[in-house]
Formats: structure tokens, C-alpha cells, sequence
């Protein structure tokens, strides 16, 4: 009964601390439009700047618009090859990537 109890405990500290680790390392991807220029920022939930990730931008039909890196503040700004919806993509490793989408409706000045 001990030994059964003591298991239950452990592998509920382990599962709570993977998922710490889990949320603690998500990856955030924000990107907006202003004066023609698009704006994307990558950062961590914790707030820490992904620093020289590489980010790609794919057209609504797949085809790969173009290729960039964040900078050191995890930041990136490109003039759009077209004005209309877009994935901005970006690529940490095979475990961390965060997509944000751009729609037509989004390159419309106000």
C-alpha cells in the first residue's frame, strides 16, 4: 500500500514538473502590419527574446515567400512581397516552432 502511494506521489511530481518545463520553454510568435512593413517579434513564455531564430514566410499556397533570422532583441521586420494572407514561420529546432498568420484584411491601411 506504501509502495503503491509512494509511486502515485512521484509520478505526479514528475508529470507536474515536465509540464513546468513544458510551458516554461512555449515559444510565442507575434507579428503585426504597420505603414506597409511587417513587424514580428519570438519570445518564450517567460518572456525571454529568441535571439537569431530562423523565420520563413510561406504564401497561402505554400510557396516560400522568403527567409529571414531574428535579430538579438528576437525581433524581425520585412517589407511583404505580396499584400495578402501569409504564414510567418518560425524554426527553433524539430521540438520548438510557432506559426502566426497574416490575413489580407490585415494589410489594409487605416
Amino acid at each position: 500500500m506504501k509502495i503503491t502511494r509512494t509511486i502515485i506521489i512521484l509520478t505526479t511530481l514528475h508529470l507536474l514538473f515536465l509540464s513546468f518545463i513544458a510551458s516554461a520553454h512555449s515559444v510565442i510568435l507575434w507579428a503585426y502590419v504597420e505603414k506597409g512593413k511587417v513587424y514580428v517579434e519570438a519570445f518564450t513564455q517567460d518572456g525571454t527574446k529568441i535571439k537569431f531564430a530562423k523565420l520563413v514566410v510561406v504564401s497561402a499556397k505554400g510557396k516560400i515567400l522568403l527567409e529571414g533570422k531574428t535579430n538579438v532583441e528576437g525581433k524581425f521586420t520585412f517589407d511583404p512581397p505580396v499584400k495578402n494572407e501569409m504564414t510567418i514561420v518560425l524554426v527553433i529546432d524539430d521540438a520548438h516552432k510557432a506559426e502566426f498568420k497574416l490575413d489580407a484584411e490585415d494589410f489594409k491601411e487605416q
